[in-house]
């Protein structure tokens, strides 16, 4: 745009010129001719007159062409893209210092074309699409930036913290970062059932996603769910869920926690690995509360510091995990003299017990433990876990309790006030309740001998 601005800029001085010469000519033969006609007595050559037709105004105009959407993914999403997250931060780096000089040429640049409109008024000119493009020009430049940015942050998150080196992930991510609404309903639900460890901590940094999912039906959710392959790689969470399963989970806890046609087991899967952020936001909260009480400031509320107390104390509890890292780390080679799971929901398939080891488990009959009686459709197996639990481990003494109010379940759990009792039990084994006086007791017992 502006290499052709110039060249008609270099027209019009051209014109403009020619014009000059004209004027000029004219001029002097008009004296001329003058002098003559007063019969001054002096031999005056008069030329021809010069023309009286003015030179063509010549027109200077900036016409922008608009750039197309850049191609950061392609329509195609088969195969993978490597990168190294700290390279694309050092061009983000690189185009953001050019921005800033590229602004100040531009304003110069912008401010010529205003001079040039107002100074030249004999030629014809519409040069504000000189301003209005340079501007265009900078705003795509810094989102060329901004995206680049996201793409480097993707990456990083998919191949850990901190300087991870070059990180490979599959073309459907990419796009998802960049263009998530050009993936359709069933390629976004494909690309989830295949998605790699390193895409799935990509996911967790994008957003898009999880709108599409949440606009989904509830029964697709739910087939979709079901459906996946739980022999691949099995890793079982609560929900009998596979390896990938559990890294989707993880990945986008908050949505999936709320998902409708989710299987409940994983519902609680999701909320539970979502607590940890919800603890610390409340904690928070009630730390700011607590202050404004101990100022007797006006906008304390006495409600919201008992609801947050509450919350804190819930989320404290929330529905006991620590077995799955416990047994994990077993599995990486760590060693301990006891371990004591408290409704523990379960273990890799590679876990083996250590012969120096004491495992103990306790329990209340609980949301976990009735899970842990229905059968996985597709594996034939308990779907908590695929029946890997402390409760069907002779290795672990299995110490079991009746809960406050286990006579008001009849076995079938077909209600939502029966659902509340098993979930309150499995709260209460982690609990000081008096209600878990003799679980915690045996507690002791068990770590004191």
């Amino acid at each position: 745009m502006l290499d052709d601005v110039a060249r008609q800029v270099q027209k019009a001085k051209s014109a403009a010129e020619v014009e000059q010469r004209r004027l000029s000519e004219l001029t002097a033969w008009v004296l001329a001719a003058g002098w003559a006609s007063a019969g001054s007595g002096v031999a005056v050559d008069v030329e021809p007159r010069p023309s009286t037709e003015e030179t063509d105004r010549p027109s200077v105009n900036a016409d922008t062409a608009r750039q197309g959407l850049r191609a950061w993914a392609s329509g195609s999403t088969a195969g993978a893209s490597s990168a190294d997250p700290a390279t694309l931060d050092s061009a983000v780096s690189t185009f953001r210092i050019q921005d800033d000089t590229a602004r100040g040429v531009a304003d110069g640049v912008g401010a010529a074309a205003s001079e040039f409109e107002r100074e030249c008024s004999w030629a014809h000119s519409d040069l504000d699409a000189v301003g209005s493009g340079l501007r265009r020009f900078l705003e795509d430049n810094q989102q060329d930036a901004t995206r680049l940015s996201d793409i480097a942050s993707m990456f990083r998150a998919a191949g850990g913290s901190g300087h991870v080196g070059q990180v490979t992930v599959s073309n459907d991510v990419l796009v998802l970062a960049t263009v998530p609404a050009s993936l359709s309903n069933a390629a976004l639900l494909s690309h989830l059932s295949t998605a790699t460890p390193a895409d799935t901590k990509a996911l967790a940094t994008l957003t898009g996603w999880q709108q599409t999912l949440q606009r989904m039906d509830p029964s697709t959710i739910g087939a979709w769910w079901s459906g996946m392959n739980t022999g691949a790689g099995t890793a079982a969470d609560v929900a009998g869920a596979s390896q990938l399963q559990e890294l989707l989970l993880a990945a986008a806890p908050a949505m999936f926690g709320a998902l409708d046609g989710m299987p409940a087991l994983a519902r609680i899967r999701a909320n539970q690995l979502n607590a940890p952020s919800l603890l610390r936001a409340a904690e928070k909260d009630l730390e700011t509360a607590l202050k404004l009480s101990g100022t007797g400031q006006a906008r304390h509320d006495p409600n919201r510091t008992e609801m947050l107390q509450n919350a804190v104390a819930y989320l404290k509890q929330v529905h006991s995990w620590g077995l799955t890292n416990v047994t994990s780390s077993e599995v990486a080679g760590a060693r301990y003299d006891k371990v004591i799971s408290l409704a523990g929901a379960g273990m890799l398939p590679d876990w083996e017990p250590q012969p120096t080891t004491e495992y103990s488990n306790l329990y209340y009959y609980d949301v976990l433990i009735h899970g842990q009686g229905v059968t996985n459709p597709f594996t034939n197996r308990g779907v908590v876990w695929d029946g890997n639990n402390p409760i069907h481990r002779d290795e672990f003494d299995q110490n079991y309790y009746r809960g406050p109010d286990d006579d008001e379940l009849d076995g079938a759990i077909n209600s939502i006030e029966e659902g509340n009792i098993l979930m309150d039990n499995h709260s209460l084994i982690a609990s000081n309740s008096e209600d878990d006086t003799r679980a915690l007791e045996d507690m002791l017992g068990i770590e004191t001998r």
